[in-house]
């Protein structure tokens, strides 16, 4: 780990009402492992920008979404190592994640390290306002909808961990300055 943690920028966790917003790509949807994982902070600070080593060949569909491949990954830190930074970065600290329930699963205890962890797809679901009667909820909308429609200005390529995390950021933010009795 101290290989992995001498790439990183030196890092401030700032003060305690500090929000981090996390995103993960993975090799798929199922039975997946990380390959690249972003965290940004509260000002817009990019905290984490890194490939990660799945140890084992990513799926070509997965190539297909976010164009990461088995090359660009192979000399990268293992996921153990992000995990642990990560963690120790959030404790104690808020933490956004467009789809909280997916990136969540490959930061396992990062639900005890955190202070809280909010879904920003789930809050923004009610201000999409598409209802769906079978499911009696609010669809989801995609991170790439809901982040234009907040007025983000994209950086980098979509389906990236660092441009996904700003996104979420993005409309976070968005969220905060237009709360509504919708939101949760």
């Amino acid at each position: 780990m101290t290989a992995f943690r001498r790439n990183l920028p030196e890092t401030t966790t700032g003060g305690d009402d500090m929000l981090f917003y996390i995103d993960t790509e993975t090799t798929g949807l199922f039975d997946a492992e990380m390959v690249e994982c972003a965290v940004i902070d509260d000002t817009g600070k990019t905290i984490l920008d890194t490939l990660v080593n799945p140890g084992r060949p990513i799926p070509v569909g997965a190539m297909k979404i976010h164009g990461i491949t088995d090359d660009m990954v192979r000399n990268a830190p293992r996921a153990d190592a992000v995990r642990a930074f990560v963690l120790e970065l959030v404790a104690g600290h808020e933490v956004v994640i467009y789809n909280a329930s997916y990136d969540t699963m490959f930061l396992p205890g990062i639900r005890d390290r955190a202070a809280a962890i909010h879904c920003c797809m789930m809050r923004y679901a009610p201000v999409y306002d598409h209802w769906d009667d079978y499911h009696e909820s609010y669809t989801w909308a995609k991170l790439g909808v809901a982040a234009e429609r907040c007025g983000h200005v994209a950086v980098g390529d979509a389906h990236r961990a660092r441009a996904d995390a700003l996104a979420c950021r993005t409309v976070w933010q968005w969220l905060e300055a237009h709360k509504t009795e919708k939101q949760s």
